[in-house]
Parts: structure tokens; C-alpha cells; sequence
């Protein structure tokens, strides 16, 4: 029996999955995509795309840039290769440069993830979850279920998260119906990154790690070569990529640099072009303000993607939805969720912490106004290289973000490290806000000890010859293609 999950590494003519379940099994290698078996169209007849004219090339329009090989370039996806036979843990699932031993380089941990970090870390500012999470009430109902429902940890969750559907329903305004639950907003770019394969996509980036991750076979929209990335920018290339492909997939607000592009102009853009699903991950936008989410909005060609995970705090909880008016795309999702999509303790966390109103309009507005009060410090050390926003962390282009990680890392503080170097990708560090006085008065020590060699901040954007952080996922049969072919 094969292990679908089992990844391994490039060779000359086949890959091998290893994996101490299943027997090594020859699948197609990166480069040979196009021979691969084409997919089903998920869309199905109800939604046809019109002829249109050619896809424009890269060199008409500059913002494609293609996906090509680096000799000697050890693409690790997590199974074993001929030069490291072990497997790497998921934080390290990264592109990785000859002579660059997995594990080392900053670039390739995740925000929150200091498994591997060299210093003792007092102040982790590398993670985006709401510091001051999770609510007393996610706390409560935790404890509760501990002491008096433990006996339902026993079977399975045969309808549980009906109780977090709902809640979530009546959180957005939108009809329940329209809903699908999984764990977090990472499964449903996952799913889609397997449904999508064979699709055109579009990522407007820089982007999430795990968007760039799961869709490495899109076209990416960059910024322009030596322009810094703005709103006004963000938007002509969504909307280029919208008139040009079939789905485009963005983070609102984006993450790394908290950009956000107003719900008036993605409807437009949904509307502009009917025959393009935009697919919106909204992970942070109750940092950006209440009631600001596209669910619900008049759009058939329209997928939100939330979660409850960073802005309650309760991130270790894997509990987010999908909300789509597509019943196509709906139900192609649903088909490959599991059974129970989500355990029980996560349901009892996420939704306790939801129907919380009283704490997220309390605290959200103090995160808003401590991060204010972190652009400020890190514009009086960066100057213009501060990316402003309104959400919770901000965005500093650097020359050479790992030296000052590294000198943020002998006071005891971590934050996320782009290293500008992977295609998609833009170099500078991402900050989250500190969220006690002790700890904005640790990163203003660290701050202003920073050499001035090290504060250039760079506005300049290149394109990397090479593959995203993940080669593509390999093809499989689905249950929705199943009965679709």
C-alpha cells in the first residue's frame, strides 16, 4: 500500500516516495509535469471558462517570473534523498542551496517555530497569534470539558462540529449552509493545492509560506523589479492576474507585510471578471477592523478562507472554515475532508473563544494601538523601510535581515526572517507587537544597539531563478475526480 504523504526527493529520470509504511513507489519527476495524467476540471459544465485570448508571456508581462531549475539545488520535501536519507521535520520543508545543511538558516523556520534556534528566546515576536489570547472563556470551557465531558473523548465526534459551524455562522452573518470546517485555514489550501494542480492559478506575492508551498506550479505576481510593494501596486497585479487566469489565490491582509486591499475592490475585481475565482485567506482581518470579511458577499466566483486560530489566540487549536456561494467548489472541498473534521477539544476551544464578542472588542482595538506604537519604534531605526499597516505585526525591508535577526537573537528575542532569496519571497524581517511594556522596552534596547550597517533597508525585488519553497505535490486520484471522470 502507498502513503500518499510520502514525499521524496529529485533525481534524473523518476522520484521515489520513501516511507516506513510503504514500499518505494516511482512517480513522476518535478520537471516532468506536463506529462502528467491532466486532472478533471473541478468547475465542471455549469461554469465554462470563454476562449480568450493567449496567455501573455513572460517577457510581456514582467511580472511572471518562470519556475526554473538551479543547477545543483537540492529541492528537500521531507522523504528521503541519495545524499540524507532521514526524514526532515515539516518546519524544514524548505528550498535548500548546496552546502546549506537543513535546519540552520532562519529563512526556513516558520514564525513561533524555535526548535532550532541557537539562543535561549525570552520574547518570541516570530509568531503572528494574538499574544494577548486566548480569552479567559476558551480557558473555562477547556477546564470544564476536562471535568465534567471526558468521557467523550472515548468515541468519535459524530457531528461535533455543528456547534462550531454554527457559531461561526452567526459570527459572519451567512447562511450555514455555505460553510465546510477543517483544521484551519492551512488544510484548505492544502485541499486546494491538490484540486487545483492542473487548474491556472495565480498568487499575487509575496504570500503566506504555506500558500507559495501548495501552489509552487502558479504563476507568481511579484512586485516590479526596484519598486516596494504597495496597496495600489497589489491591486494592478491582482487584477492583472485576474484577467489572465482562472483562479487567484491571496492573503487579505497579506501576510508577510499586512497590506490590506478594501472588501469594494475585490468585489469589483470579482465582478470585472466572472470567469476567475478569487480565492481570499483572511486569516488576519479581524486584526484590521470588525465586520470587514467578504463571506456573504454577492460573488459566485468568491472563496473566504478564516480561521479562529491567530486573532483569539488559540492557534495550537486547528479550527478554521471555508465559505463559498460555488456549490461546484463546495462540495469538490467536502469531498476531501475527513469525517470528522475537526476533534473535539478543538471545537470546545475555537468556539468558546468565538462567541467571545466581549473579549474581542476589547482586546483587538488595544492590539491595534500597541502595534501603532511598534511602527513608531521600528521607523525611528529603519526610517521609510517600515511597511505601515493596521494589523498586528508590521514588515521592514532589510539588506540582510539574518544579521539583525541574529543581533535580536543575543537579547532574547525572535521574529520572522525573509531572506528574499526564494521566489516569491521578499527580503526583511516581519515584527510581531510586544504586548507589555517590559517587552517594548527589551525591543527598544535591542533596536537601538543595531549597527548602522546593518539598518539599510532595501526596496529592491529580484527575480529567483528558481523553484518555490516546495516542488509540486504529485497527482492523485480523488474521491471527487473519481466520480467525476
Amino acid at each position: 500500500m502507498t502513503c500518499a504523504p510520502c514525499v521524496g526527493a529529485a533525481s534524473t529520470t523518476t522520484t521515489t516516495r520513501l516511507s516506513p509504511y510503504c514500499a518505494p513507489t516511482p512517480v513522476p519527476p518535478p520537471d516532468a509535469r506536463d506529462s502528467r495524467p491532466t486532472l478533471i476540471s473541478i468547475t465542471g459544465s455549469a461554469r465554462t471558462s470563454p476562449a480568450r485570448s493567449p496567455r501573455l508571456t513572460a517577457a510581456e508581462l514582467p511580472f511572471l517570473a518562470p519556475a526554473i531549475p538551479v543547477p545543483g539545488t537540492a529541492y528537500r520535501s521531507g522523504g528521503a534523498t541519495a545524499d540524507d536519507p532521514g526524514r526532515l521535520p515539516l518546519s524544514e520543508l524548505e528550498t535548500v542551496m548546496p552546502n546549506h545543511p537543513p535546519g540552520v538558516s532562519r529563512e526556513t523556520r516558520q514564525g513561533g517555530d524555535l526548535t532550532s534556534a541557537a539562543r535561549r528566546i525570552s520574547l518570541d515576536l516570530s509568531v503572528c497569534s494574538n499574544r494577548l489570547g486566548p480569552p479567559d472563556s476558551a480557558v473555562r470551557a477547556l477546564e470544564s470539558f476536562a471535568a465534567e465531558r471526558y468521557r467523550e473523548l472515548g468515541p468519535p465526534p459524530y457531528g461535533a462540529e455543528k456547534a462550531y459551524l454554527a457559531a461561526y455562522a452567526a459570527h459572519l452573518d451567512v447562511d450555514e449552509s455555505q460553510l465546510l470546517c477543517g483544521r484551519g485555514v492551512t488544510e484548505f489550501l492544502m485541499i486546494f493545492g491538490r484540486l487545483l494542480q492542473s487548474e491556472d492559478v495565480a498568487l499575487v506575492t509575496p504570500e503566506y509560506t504555506e500558500t507559495m508551498r501548495q501552489f509552487s506550479h502558479a504563476a507568481f505576481y511579484p512586485p516590479a523589479i526596484g519598486r516596494q510593494d504597495c496597496i495600489e501596486h497589489r491591486n494592478e497585479r491582482l487584477l492583472q492576474a485576474m484577467r489572465n487566469h482562472r483562479y487567484v489565490v491571496l492573503s487579505n491582509p497579506n501576510n508577510p507585510q499586512g497590506l490590506y486591499t478594501n472588501t469594494a475592490t475585490l468585489l469589483e475585481a470579482c465582478h470585472q471578471n466572472p470567469n476567475c475565482t478569487l480565492v481570499v485567506d483572511e486569516e488576519y482581518i479581524e486584526f484590521q477592523g470588525p465586520a470587514l470579511s467578504l463571506a456573504g458577499a454577492d460573488a459566485d466566483n468568491l472563496v473566504v478562507l478564516q480561521s479562529t486560530g491567530k486573532t483569539w489566540g488559540v492557534t495550537a487549536t486547528r479550527a478554521g472554515i471555508l465559505w463559498t456561494r460555488d456549490t461546484t467548489l463546495h462540495h469538490a472541498v467536502q469531498h476531501q475532508l475527513p469525517a470528522w473534521p475537526l476533534s473535539l477539544l478543538d471545537i470546545t476551544v475555537a468556539t468558546a473563544a468565538l462567541v467571545d464578542n466581549e473579549w474581542a472588542h476589547r482586546i483587538l482595538p488595544r492590539v491595534r494601538h500597541d502595534a501603532q506604537a511598534l511602527e513608531e519604534l521600528l521607523r525611528d531605526r529603519f526610517g521609510e523601510a517600515v511597511i505601515p499597516s493596521n494589523i498586528h505585526f508590521r514588515f521592514v525591508h532589510l539588506e540582510d535581515p539574518d544579521a539583525v535577526a541574529e543581533h535580536l537573537e543575543d537579547y532574547g528575542i525572535a521574529v520572522r526572517v525573509f531572506d528574499g532569496a526564494v521566489r516569491g519571497r521578499i527580503s526583511g524581517m516581519r515584527v510581531m507587537t510586544p504586548d507589555t511594556a517590559k517587552e517594548f522596552d527589551l525591543l527598544k534596547d535591542a533596536l537601538a544597539t543595531i549597527p548602522r550597517r546593518l539598518r539599510r533597508g532595501t526596496t529592491s525585488n529580484f527575480r529567483y531563478p528558481g523553484k518555490s519553497v516546495l516542488e509540486t505535490i504529485p497527482a492523485a486520484t480523488t474521491p471527487f475526480q473519481a466520480q467525476t471522470t
